[in-house]
């Protein structure tokens, strides 16, 4: 009557497997961290878990580290490696052996803010979002943590000047 069930006491079919029921996503890169640092635990807990469909190709790439971004690596972003497949590895670059130095030691803004307490907390989030009038309200002797930190987008390259 119901046009289900088992007929003449065998048995019922069974329901087909999806095939997307047993895909499993992991990060592909292990350790990878972006450009800031960041790594995929991180984008995971915050951007990525927002919106990652709204955040432009554009906004990933300006992290980039050997040509690869969160966006191709970490599942929450849309990338990662499906049932162990493979993802984008970084590709060896000049560029990848450069290296960030805060460039003035011993720095503190008018706060007394070190660059690591920046790194921790402000430059870690958005440095790209905050005012250069608001590294400005805290310089001293015109220096901002802008200009020293690399959390911040300053400070210096193999020992040269700011990136």
């Amino acid at each position: 009557a119901c046009g289900g069930g088992a007929v003449n006491g065998g048995t019922a079919p069974q329901p087909t497997p999806s095939p997307t029921s047993a895909l499993k996503c992991e990060d592909s890169v292990e350790g990878w961290k972006d450009s800031l640092g960041w790594s995929c635990a991180q984008y995971t807990a915050s951007v990525c878990s927002m919106s990652p469909e709204k955040i432009t190709a554009e906004s990933f790439a300006a992290y980039a580290v050997g040509g690869v971004t969160a966006r191709d690596v970490c599942c929450a972003c849309g990338g990662g490696a499906v049932n162990g497949g493979t993802a984008p590895q970084p590709t060896p670059s000049p560029t990848s052996a450069l290296k960030c130095e805060d460039s003035v030691e011993g720095w503190k803004d008018s706060l007394g803010w070190s660059c690591a307490q920046y790194a921790a907390s402000l430059c870690s989030m958005s440095p790209e979002k905050i005012t250069a009038d608001s590294f400005a309200a805290y310089a001293v002797g015109g220096v901002t943590a802008r200009d020293v930190c690399c959390a911040c987008g300053g400070g210096a390259v193999n020992g040269g000047a700011a990136p």
